[in-house]
């Protein structure tokens, strides 16, 4: 239930921001990077942003989701290689000292307000 907690912090987040701008109606969009690695699901976001915006400038907002794949960088061989669902050692040398390039990415990246 990890979701519930992150979208609340999203809702916290955007209805702040908005509320900085003094002619605002409502939020109408957001976008959101949601790296392959997180281990969120966005269906799961989607439900709770549902219940906890009701009565908030945030009402009705579209959440837009840019999903980003997962790259490692082996430290053994120094290759850069995406993976498909899971971790797996390096395809070059099977090494299993890898560093996270990106897929492990959770932004609120912007919001969109009515004015």
């Amino acid at each position: 239930m990890h979701e519930y907690s992150v979208t609340e912090s999203i809702l916290q987040i955007a209805c702040e921001q908005a509320g900085k701008i003094p002619e605002a109606k409502r939020v109408t969009d957001i976008k959101i990077q949601l790296g392959q690695l997180v281990g969120f699901s966005e269906d799961s976001i989607r439900f709770f942003w549902q219940i906890l915006s009701q009565g908030t400038t945030c009402e009705g907002a579209n959440l837009h989701f840019e999903h980003v794949p997962a790259e490692l960088h082996c430290m053994t061989c120094d290759q850069a290689f995406a993976i498909p669902d899971e971790l797996i050692a390096c395809p070059s040398c099977s090494g299993i000292r890898v560093r996270i390039v990106r897929g492990n990415e959770f932004l609120l990246e912007s919001i969109e307000v009515e004015t």
